[in-house]
């Protein structure tokens, strides 16, 4: 965990989104080389990587969302 005034992010949430930055500036960095379909294509799997990580937390705690959605 890493605490910075008020504000604390634990590591391995820290380490995704220096991840996803990383991985958006290749892209964005791949778009100037080769075109941006690349850029746009970027988005669109960071866009559906996020709604698979969220639909498989849900399937995963299925039980507790099932209850209270």
């Amino acid at each position: 965990m890493i605490s910075v005034g008020p504000l604390a992010l634990a590591l391995e949430r820290l380490f995704a989104v220096l991840g996803i930055v990383v991985f958006m500036a290749t892209a964005n960095w791949i778009g100037r080389r080769h075109g941006p379909d690349s850029d746009k294509a970027a988005w669109r799997a960071l866009l559906v990587g996020l709604v698979a990580a969220r639909l498989g937390f849900v399937a995963q705690n299925w039980p507790a969302f099932a209850v209270e959605p």
